[in-house]
């Protein structure tokens, strides 16, 4: 019994990892329907484009599920074109991104691909190179939007509900990845709503408790303590909370406090364009929320953060 829960913490962690769901039997075991809709719009500008149309950018926060979703997408369309799945990142060094290097990249891995058969959200903040890609595609770049755990302002409610679906997706992410058995009742749920709305985060916290419990189980196996009914409880959600929110704190300059500051009480900052807005944005740290205008928010467990500081 006690090598039997060490094995299926251990087989969370694993279901846990921070990448994108690539392969079929990974989409098949543990992708949720989350994003379709923009999928959907996508396909209908692919079905309908001409020569002129015919290039596209889909943006959004790190770790909300892109590159699953375009994986997805590119198998879906096989059929009907000619298409190609690769990571820029495998390819360029991040400081020497260019519009260039990137179609280059394009060009490379289409030919690879002929001989075998035969782009992020602050980004689209930069007015030049935003101006610059529409104009080469005639076409507006397509952005995922991150889950709205709550509208804008019911967070700071003491009695604000948050929204059931997006829960509900978010949870569903965990039950298929993880035996809802290891969670003590309740926790799932936490860790949704400390997540911000972000896919990535929700798989970052979780597999820092089943790291956390790891531990605990192999400490309480070496003094002969039952482990039977060891679960991700308050106590370990709290410390894998902890051990996130100090990593993320620790490269907060004043300046970033100032602009966290301005955002958590405007949902905006003095100027969405200022680099170090968009590298917590880039860092989640900053998240966007979109209805019928752009707002923004302040990752939930900085919010705690700038409360421990009594800045907020």
């Amino acid at each position: 019994m006690a090598s039997d829960r060490i094995d299926k913490f251990q087989a969370a962690s694993r279901n846990l990892q921070l990448q994108p769901l690539l392969g079929l039997e990974e989409r098949q075991r543990f992708m949720v329907d989350y994003g379709s809709d923009c999928i959907d719009m996508l396909e209908q500008k692919v079905l309908v484009c001409d020569e002129n149309t015919n290039q596209f950018v889909f943006a959004g926060h790190r770790g909300c599920g892109k590159s699953t979703l375009l994986c997805d997408f590119a198998r879906k369309m096989e059929g009907q074109f000619f298409t190609v799945f690769f990571s820029i990142s495998d390819l360029i060094q991040m400081n020497e991104i260019s519009h260039i290097n990137i179609l280059f990249a394009i060009a490379l891995k289409m030919m690879e691909k002929a001989e075998r058969d035969h782009v992020q959200i602050a980004t689209i903040r930069d007015g030049n190179l935003k101006k610059y890609i529409e104009d080469e595609t005639s076409n507006r770049i397509f952005v995922m939007p991150v889950l709205k755990l709550y509208p804008m302002g019911e967070s700071r409610k003491p009695d604000g509900k948050p929204n059931a679906v997006a829960m509900e997706i978010l949870q569903s992410v965990l039950t298929r990845r993880i035996d809802p058995d290891l969670f003590e009742a309740g926790i799932e749920e936490k860790i949704a709503l400390n997540s911000g709305g972000v896919l990535r985060e929700v798989m970052r916290i979780t597999k820092e408790c089943c790291d956390l419990i790891l531990v605990k189980l192999r400490q309480q196996m070496r003094r002969n303590q039952n482990i039977d009914d060891l679960k991700i409880d308050q106590g370990i959600l709290n410390e894998a909370l902890d051990n996130i929110r100090n990593d993320m704190k620790i490269t907060l300059s004043k300046g970033d406090r100032h602009i966290l500051l301005e955002t958590y009480k405007n949902y905006t900052p003095d100027d969405p364009k200022n680099q170090d807005f968009l590298d917590l944005l880039h860092n989640l740290i900053a998240i966007e929320y979109r209805n019928r205008e752009s707002w923004y928010d302040v990752h939930p467990l900085i919010v705690e953060q700038l409360k421990i500081e009594k800045l907020i």
